[in-house]
C-alpha cells in the first residue's frame, strides 16, 4: 500500500514535469530537499519514474540554508547571493534512473494518465455532493 502511494505521488510529479516540458521548460534534474531527501528508496523511485536524475544536496534543510546564505550576504561575508550559493551548496548524492525498469514505469504511467482522464469527470461530480455534517 505504501509503495502504491509513493508511486502515485511520483506519477503526478512526472505528469507536471511533462506538462512543463511540453511548454518549452527544460528540466534535466530534480533537486530534492527536506524530509523527502532522506529515503534512498523514495529518491531512486523518483529517478526511475520521472526518468530524471535526482540530486540530493549536502544540506537538505533548504529554508535554513537559504536564511543563512542571505544573512551572509547581508553581513558582507559574501558579495553576491550567487557567491554564497556556489560556496555552500554541494552535492551529497545523485540517483540516476534505472533503465531496466523504464518500460514498466512507462506502461504504468500511461495507465495513470488514462485513469486520470477517466476520473476527472467523477471528481467534478463528487465535488457537487453535499459535505458531511
Amino acid at each position: 500500500m505504501s509503495r502504491a502511494l509513493f508511486e502515485g505521488i511520483i506519477y503526478e510529479a512526472r505528469f507536471i514535469i511533462e506538462s512543463l516540458e511540453s511548454c518549452g521548460i527544460r528540466i534535466d534534474e530534480l533537486v530534492v530537499t527536506g524530509g523527502g531527501a532522506k529515503s534512498r528508496f523514495w529518491l531512486q523511485l523518483k529517478a526511475d519514474i520521472t526518468g530524471k536524475r535526482v540530486v540530493v544536496p549536502r544540506v537538505t534543510e533548504a529554508s535554513l540554508l537559504g536564511d543563512a546564505l542571505l544573512a551572509g550576504v547581508g553581513a558582507g561575508i559574501y558579495c553576491e547571493l550567487e557567491d554564497a550559493v556556489d560556496c555552500a551548496c554541494a552535492v551529497k548524492d545523485v540517483f540516476e534512473p534505472d533503465p531496466s525498469v523504464k518500460t514498466t514505469y512507462d506502461q504504468r504511467f500511461a495507465l495513470y494518465g488514462d485513469l486520470y482522464d477517466a476520473l476527472i469527470g467523477l471528481s467534478g461530480r463528487l465535488a457537487q455532493l453535499p459535505s458531511y455534517s
